[in-house]
């Protein structure tokens, strides 16, 4: 039994949209890989100026023991009028972090509410001695 001219129309309908739906998931992979490739680009040109600008490490410590639990490169954007150093991730688009030196130990502590004194903290080490007088 051959099928009605109605089902077969429908299913020349459907195999029609199949196939520009391939079409349109190959265009939409294709944007993607465009899109990654040129936030890549982005993130080159930003490593390379920031080759050019002071450096120095951010390091997460544990507020138990004191031991460093990760080390990230950032990029020291500026020194504030009060003397804090704001700081972004080296390649970094965004996202600053801002840095205020301990009264009692000298060393540079990110400003915020620690929760408690055992909570964890980020340092600034390895600061240039031009940012740090």
């Amino acid at each position: 039994m051959s099928k009605h001219a109605s089902v077969l129309a429908a299913e020349a309908v459907v195999e029609a949209k199949k196939h520009e739906l391939g079409e349109a998931r190959a265009h939409v992979e294709r944007l993607e890989r465009e899109y990654r490739e040129a936030l890549d680009g982005v993130r080159h040109a930003q490593h390379q100026v920031d080759a050019t600008l002071p450096q120095c490490d951010m390091v997460r410590t544990s507020g138990i023991g004191g031991d460093e639990t990760r080390r990230e490169r950032v990029v020291i954007v500026r020194k504030t009028p009060s003397g804090m150093l704001v700081v972004r991730l080296v390649g970094g688009l965004d996202g600053e972090a801002r840095f205020k030196k301990d009264s009692r130990t000298g060393r540079y502590l990110e400003v915020t509410q620690r929760t408690s004194f055992i909570s964890d903290y980020w340092e600034l080490q390895g600061i240039p001695a031009s940012f740090t007088n």
